[in-house]
């Protein structure tokens, strides 16, 4: 996973739309047209990619006569001919290509393999980005860039949206102009010859000038890749998906789970909403645009309605969608009363009069608005004989436009509305035509926060609140691949288990909840790797439909969210269903820590299982084992632990040093690092003036993968127990893991005191201990402190692209045999 030179695709300063006047269709012609209607004011060329030759012998490919070296291009031609184009202009210094045929219709299977591996060939030797093939391009609406075939152009704005449909692109494109939304960036990743779903969210993350991000998919290959990049870009951006779910394999008899069932989990973990269908993402268009997703602090709404039948069809509509409604307070229902001058007892939903004037309207939102419990506010209005919809529409976005609460206004009814529902869209205040599409945003908006808290969890590593009898669990699975076995005997599995601290035998008296049996294990994902999945079940060999997955690793709150979706202590007595649910989380987290320790265990299954008020018990326990796994150095999760195995105590001086990963919640500590720096430090560290990280970008620092990127801070902590970063080491890796680019800084207090030896060397090991060949950096000339940190690490020094700098290379190979 790279963005690597994707800075050509998305701000390129030169195009170029390479094509063949005898290739049919108007791809090229209408990429021309939408890029000189787009404003772009770059120099544009058009080329013919071939020339006939003056003795018959047919058309070459010759881009030669290109005047100006363009940082974009554009092929239209013939999929046979675009690896040659790809060459000349890889070799001329083009490093992004939006190829535009598509090999999927053009091809038939082997003709297309060939072909992708001829253009990715011609690519790589100049790190040349390729979109597509069959990609409908991209526009940068700020940047005047539309190298695009959608016949509706873009507005700027704050939301990304990224499609693998270029249909569904051009009809979100469409529904969003007629409600005045613009976009940051569109990008059609047509077949992903090179550029994938994961770069695309990658460059996205980093964006300033992207906000929010809808996603159509279907499908990704590589698991890891895409939640690495998935939740990096949730971490300070709401993103949205929705996928093609016929292309979901069906459930395998006796097979625990289907791929849609992962996908979903794998969403909820990348802190993602996922939606279903295209009236919802046209929806989430507009809540996208207007919501106040990061300000509502819980899940009661509060129900607005000229109309008693009105207000009880949207209250039974959240209800039946699993929302709450908001117990209005005394002191809200005393302001309600004398405004409206009844004397009736007033309760959610709140029926105003049928000829409540606009005024009592917009100072009825105000009071509710008002109210502690009331986390949003739901107005459903139908046509009045008395009022307007019109003037009510202006007077309620006159409190909603500047409230710190989400209002979502629903206009029920025709032609009489629709002026009501563009005033509110003039207002950037949510409008919707039916309370169902309303609660169906508000609930989004609620899953969007309860998928970031799971975003925001980082299980370690390392167990925290057991202890495992780790050595004699690796003893068991390697006797059995010692013995070439693909399975654990009974006896074997019995015995891996309660390594972990779980029992197999007789049954508890009495059974657990209501009887019914459980299911516990882990199955893999070919696209995710390990899952496990838990819940009600029948045994193998049946269909399955009230098991839940999840990724692991797990935590106790990531433990707690499955069981509460698995539902399977519902029907227990209320005095005993938290314990169940306590055990049942517990033991899932073991299973966890289980899978994160023996790699090698590739299935599991433990059912029948009994959970009590007193515990878990598993009365049968098979284990699956994958030889393979013990040769390999990667733990096999889609999302990698904590690594908590990195952290160090160290004496440093008089002080107590923790050296650690970095985590989320140090997002503080490393501002306070970076404020603290003396201008010339700032400036020896960022190449230029620093005036604090925004704090999207300390978010992007903080919350990072432990896979393609580590970070190692030292810590200390004060008399009080509050932690402060003294300093802070990074490296990311390349896609390939074999060169890393890492970078360094120190608090201007203690320079000179070998706390960046020591942060230097722990990277050093850190990433020779992943297997990367090679360690980059760059520094300013006039820095000689790190440039003499880096030579008494064996790193080998030479000037860099600019006079004013300094580039640094450590070969881990080469230092590791002058260890030895």
């Amino acid at each position: 996973m790279t963005v690597r030179n994707l800075e050509f695709l998305f701000h390129p300063r030169s195009i170029a739309v390479v094509a063949e006047p005898d290739v049919p269709g108007k791809y090229a012609e209408v990429v021309l047209r939408n890029l000189a209607e787009g404003g772009f004011d770059g120099p544009i060329a058009s080329v013919a990619a071939k020339e006939r030759s003056h003795f018959g012998l047919g058309a070459h490919i010759h881009i030669d006569h290109l005047k100006d070296v363009p940082d974009l291009a554009i092929v239209c031609a013939a999929l046979a001919d675009v690896p040659d184009i790809v060459k000349q202009l890889g070799e001329r210094g083009t490093r992004a290509v939006i190829v535009g045929p598509s090999i999927r219709d053009r091809m038939n299977e082997n003709e297309g393999l060939a072909v992708r591996k001829a253009i990715l060939d011609a690519a790589q030797p100049h790190m040349m980005r390729l979109l597509g093939s069959g990609s409908g391009g991209i526009a940068v609406p700020a940047r005047g860039l539309n190298a695009s075939v959608t016949p509706v152009a873009a507005t700027p704005g704050k939301i990304a949206l990224v499609t693998e449909s270029t249909s569904i692109a051009t009809a979100v494109l469409d529904r969003a102009y007629s409600k005045g939304i613009g976009f940051s960036t569109v990008v059609h990743l047509g077949a992903g010859l090179d550029i994938d779903l994961a770069d695309v969210l990658d460059w996205l993350a980093g964006d300033p000038g992207t906000e929010a991000i809808l996603v159509q998919f279907d499908s990704v290959t590589n698991g890891r890749k895409f939640m690495s990049a998935a939740r990096a870009a949730a971490r300070n951006k709401a993103v949205v998906a929705i996928r093609g779910g016929a292309v979901d394999r069906p459930r395998a008899a006796g097979a625990p789970f289907a791929s849609g069932d992962v996908y979903e989990t794998a969403l909820r973990r990348a802190g993602w909403v996922s939606i279903d269908t295209l009236e919802d993402l046209f929806e989430a268009v507009e809540a996208l645009a207007h919501a106040r997703a990061r300000s509502m602090r819980g899940g009661h709404l509060c129900i607005l309605g000229n109309g008693l039948g009105l207000g009880h069809i949207a209250a039974h509509a959240l209800q039946r969608m699993g929302g709450q409604l908001t117990t209005l307070s005394h002191d809200t229902g005393m302001r309600l009363k004398t405004l409206l001058g009844t004397h009736a007892a007033l309760e959610n939903p709140l029926v105003l009069p049928a000829d409540v004037t606009p005024a009592n309207w917009a100072a009825s939102l105000q009071a509710v608005l008002a109210d502690p419990d009331t986390n949003a506010v739901l107005t459903v209005c139908s046509p009045s004989p008395f009022v307007h919809s019109a003037e009510v529409a202006a007077a309620l976005c006159e409190v909603a436009k500047d409230a710190q609460r989400n209002v979502f206004t629903c206009w029920v009814g025709g032609a009489s509305m629709q002026e009501a529902q563009k005033i509110a869209a003039a207002n950037g205040v949510l409008s919707h035509e039916s309370p169902e599409q309303a609660i169906g945003v508000f609930l989004s908006i609620m899953d969007f926060r309860r998928n970031r808290n799971l975003l925001m969890q980082m299980p370690p590593s390392l167990s925290e609140d057991f202890t495992p009898d780790v050595a004699a669990a690796r003893s068991i699975v390697a006797a059995a691949i010692a013995a070439q076995a693909d399975a654990l005997t009974s006896e074997q599995a019995q015995r891996l288990m309660q390594a972990y601290g779980i029992e197999v035998g007789a049954a508890l008296q009495p059974a657990s909840t209501d009887g019914a049996a459980l299911r516990l294990g882990v199955a893999n994902d070919p696209v995710f790797g390990p899952v496990i999945f838990f819940g009600k079940g029948r045994s193998v060999g049946h269909r399955t439909s009230d098991l839940v997955v999840a990724l692991p690793p797990l935590n106790l709150t990531l433990a707690q969210d499955m069981v509460a979706r698995s539902r399977f202590a519902d029907d227990a007595p209320d005095a005993q269903r938290a314990a169940l649910e306590a055990a049942a989380g517990n033991l899932l987290v073991r299973v966890s820590q289980l899978l994160t320790d023996i790699h090698e265990v590739a299935e599991l299954e433990l059912a029948p299982l009994q959970i009590g008020a007193a515990g878990a018990l598993v009365q049968g326990a098979r284990a699956r084992i994958d030889r393979r796994s013990a040769k390999k150095r990667i733990l096999p999760f889609a999302i990698r632990p904590y690594p908590k195995e990195l952290e160090q105590q160290i004496d440093w001086g008089d002080r107590q040093l923790l050296i650690r990963p970095i985590r989320p919640e140090d997002e503080t500590a490393l501002g306070d690092l970076l404020n603290s720096l003396s201008p010339e430090d700032a400036r020896m560290r960022f190449f230029g003036a620093m005036h604090g990280l925004p704090r999207s970008q300390l978010a992007r620092f903080t919350q990072i993968d432990y896979d393609r990127e580590m970070a190692l801070v030292a810590i200390v902590r004060d008399s009080n127990g509050v932690e402060r970063s003294l300093g802070e080491v990074r490296v990311v890796a390349d896609p390939d893991n074999r060169v890393a680019d890492f970078a360094i800084v120190i608090d201007s207090t203690i320079k000179g005191k070998g706390l960046g030896r020591l942060l230097m060397q722990s990277i050093v090991d850190y990433a020779r201990s992943r297997g990367i060949v090679e360690l980059r950096g760059e520094t300013m000339a006039a820095n000689t402190r790190m440039q003499h940190l880096a030579k008494s690490l064996g790193f080998t020094l030479k000037q860099g692209a600019d006079i004013n700098t300094v580039d640094l290379h450590l070969s881990l190979l080469f230092s590791q045999h002058m260890n030895l």
